[in-house]
């Protein structure tokens, strides 16, 4: 999220420039009591500046992130 209220979807795309783990994104079903880990990357345009927070929404719960 931006200054201005921007949100960005995450990317699940892969490029051999983004940094390894990589956040398992497709066809991954993750069970209770179990946990995943990997980085989660944000394509953000150069306009819109830096980043003030960050949100996940797992469709049941959200969670916010203030970055300094």
């Amino acid at each position: 999220m931006d200054k201005r209220d921007g949100r960005y979807p995450a990317s699940s795309s892969t490029w051999s420039d983004f940094p390894l783990p990589e956040y398992p994104f497709a066809g991954v079903q993750i069970g209770e009591g179990e946990c995943a880990q990997g980085w989660i990357v944000f394509r953000v345009p150069a306009k819109c500046g830096k980043a003030v927070a960050l949100v996940y929404d797992n469709g049941s719960r959200q969670h916010r992130w203030n970055l300094g």
